[in-house]
């Protein structure tokens, strides 16, 4: 399904293909017999092209950011946590992989304040988006978050956003309307509301309304 959006004076698309591409995921492009891959003909209808997929971390493929440039497109990577499993990694991506990574404060008796964001994997999708290229993250985030974890989530997509421009001229996160930051369950909003302005004033931020398969962003 493609959804065509507004979002900051441009606009953007995004695929959803049966649950995320499959013979142009690879690197340099598809590997089937048909030769057949999937394609866009529209770059200059578009200003971001959201690379979407239900894995975890999505990289846009090489040869997609190359058509997207040529274009003058910007290109997004997918930052996706859902079901089950989407809860627990919402608190790893928060907390980091142990106490001992560098981003969070000893206190005096030397142990780590639990309420703080570590950014030890916010700076990891940093280096990945430079490295390969492409120009952000949309994050879209529906597996619930603990309420304590809250306050995180908010810092997580302002540091990322600020990391991203920091690093990456020109460089877009987008977020995906979900949180409602009262209690940390999915909740779409439909609109900006005090549930989810936080994050609307940490990024650019994507509305869940769907018509027709059109999504309008602010």
């Amino acid at each position: 399904m493609w959804s065509v959006s507004l979002i900051a004076g441009g606009l953007y698309g995004a695929d959803d293909m049966a649950g995320g591409y499959r013979e142009d995921s690879y690197a340099q492009g598809e590997t089937t017999a048909s030769g057949h891959a999937y394609h866009f003909m529209y770059w200059n209808r578009i200003d971001i092209f959201i690379y979407f997929s239900h894995q975890r971390v999505t990289v846009p493929p090489v040869v997609w950011c190359n058509a997207a440039h040529r274009h003058g497109v910007k290109v997004l990577g997918t930052i996706i946590t859902e079901w089950e499993g989407g809860a627990a990694d919402n608190i790893r991506l928060l907390n980091g992989p142990s106490d001992a990574v560098a981003g969070l404060t000893p206190t005096a008796d030397g142990k780590v304040r639990e309420s703080e964001f570590n950014s030890f994997y916010a700076d990891r999708l940093v280096a990945i988006a430079k490295y390969y290229g492409f120009d952000g993250w949309f994050i879209n985030i529906e597996s619930d978050v603990p309420p304590s974890h809250v306050n995180k989530m908010i810092e997580f997509v302002r540091y990322l956003t600020k990391a991203c421009h920091a690093s990456i001229p020109g460089s877009l996160v987008i977020w995906y309307d979900s949180i409602d930051i009262s209690d940390g369950k999915i909740r779409y909003q439909n609109a900006l509301t005090k549930q989810n302005k936080p994050f609307f004033d940490g990024s650019y931020f994507c509305f869940c309304i769907v018509l027709c398969g059109v999504v309008w962003m602010c």
